[in-house]
């Protein structure tokens, strides 16, 4: 055998392993409140297209990386850093890298943090790929670190990070050797399992083994895909803290029924206390309303999500080419197209199986069925008030109408009295 044929033998080629989590230091300079968000939702144009959005809802705050990069340089923990005029997995323009001093490479580009470690850049085959790899460990030290740097250059900044997820990409893989015919830009998830990890799923009960993925790929696609799945799941559980927050608001007003329903069985002459529960549920019932168009907007979202599900789409980054008059053309910054998720793999021996014919599912499908319930929650719970008030509406309008009625009769019966004793 030539020496080219036993350079084409390898399978696989060089081992990254990868440690993400979202921190949204810059959360608050969303170009949209969330409300906002939900009210440009229309059923006519909304579709799979609209989400994610990323860079059209966040850019990147140069200066408070400045402020998180001289603080870095001035911490052994970490070796080189620098900001980069580059885009980042979400498609920001720039990001912050640092090299810590156990060899890990962290990128940060004020949402997302990526903690990459070269694990070797040797070919192999796949019955080695268990052995170089195993379990993937967190990046613990390195992101709380890189964490305690933030909070001293920018003390309001939040404690810590979440959503955790760690992976392995491949540098380069044989497709023909492994078995497989790539096609156009897809991208592979295997599934191995690390024998060597035990999980306690009881006091008496444990499970032997557990899954971890490596990818297979295009690197730079890999990293976009999981980063825009998991800047969704942000998305998502910020819309599911507005809905949060109009159940509390519709459960204050269920709570005030029974106050508000006092003031039709009073009495007359408690006539001032009956028109201000009268003007309460006027002003309930419009905050209800107000609720209820944003339950519709609602459900639009999460039949745009699901739509994204059903078609088991990923996003990646790629070129913008239409700007705003006035907007600094920075051809860094990128938009998200949509592409087929991970296809599924399972190593079986020395083999890859397939784990189904269709792409996983995103990340976000269980954020989603989630939201999908609090909306409905929301929604039921609204239109179940908004009846109670309508109706307590009804009964203080009739009262008040049979008063006008009652004041009219006596108004007429003085008036005759009147004309009555001008006679005489």
């Amino acid at each position: 055998m030539d020496e080219n044929d036993i350079a084409d033998e390898w399978q696989l080629k060089g081992i990254k392993s990868h440690h993400i989590l979202l921190f949204p230091l810059i959360k608050n300079n969303r170009r949209e409140e969330i409300e906002e968000t939900l009210n440009g939702l229309s059923a006519e144009e909304t579709d799979i297209s609209y989400f994610p959005r990323t860079t059209h809802l966040f850019k990147a705050d140069l200066p408070i990386l400045e402020k998180i990069l001289s603080e870095i340089k001035g911490d052994d923990n970490f070796t080189s850093s620098c900001i980069l005029h580059s885009s980042s997995d979400l498609g920001l323009t720039h990001k912050l890298k640092t090299e810590h001093r156990s060899g890990a490479i962290l990128f940060f580009d004020g949402l997302y943090i990526r903690v990459s470690r070269m694990i070797t850049t040797e070919p192999l085959n796949l019955e080695n790929l268990l052995p170089k790899t195993g379990c993937p460990k967190y990046e613990n030290e390195v992101t709380n670190e890189f964490i305690s740097c933030v909070q001293k250059a920018l003390p309001n900044s939040p404690p810590m990070g979440s959503w955790f997820y760690n992976y392995y990409t491949i540098d380069e893989a044989n497709w023909g050797k492994l078995g497989l015919r790539r096609e156009g830009n897809a991208q592979l998830r295997l599934i191995l399992t690390d024998p060597n990890f035990f999980t306690v799923t009881a006091l008496i009960f444990t499970e032997i083994g557990k899954d971890f993925p490596v990818y297979l790929g295009d690197e730079d696609s890999i990293h976009q895909m999981i980063a825009h799945d998991f800047f969704l799941i942000q998305e998502i559980n910020d819309f599911l803290n507005v809905y949060d927050i109009k159940s509390k608001e519709i459960i204050k007003y269920q709570n005030k029924l029974n106050t508000d329903f006092g003031g039709v069985i009073s009495p007359f002459w408690h006539i001032y206390d009956k028109h201000k529960a009268w003007n309460s549920v006027k002003v309930a019932l419009k905050s209800l309303y107000s609720i209820k168009d944003l339950t519709d907007k609602g459900k639009i979202l999460v039949r745009a999500l699901e739509e994204n599900i059903e078609k088991k789409w990923a996003f990646f980054n790629g070129p913008r080419q239409i700007w705003l008059a006035g907007e600094e053309q920075d051809m860094e910054e990128k938009i998200q197209h949509s592409t087929s998720h991970f296809l599924k793999f399972r190593l079986d021996g020395l083999e890859l199986k397939k784990i189904s014919d269709s792409p996983s599912d995103p990340f976000y499908k269980n954020d989603v069925e989630q939201l999908n319930k609090k909306v409905s929650y929301v929604s039921t719970l609204t239109d179940e008030i908004c009846q109670r008030e309508r109706d307590l509406l009804t009964a203080y309008q009739t009262e008040f109408a049979l008063y006008a009625v009652w004041f009219a009769l006596i108004a007429i019966s003085l008036a005759i009295f009147s004309l009555s004793l001008s006679w005489f």
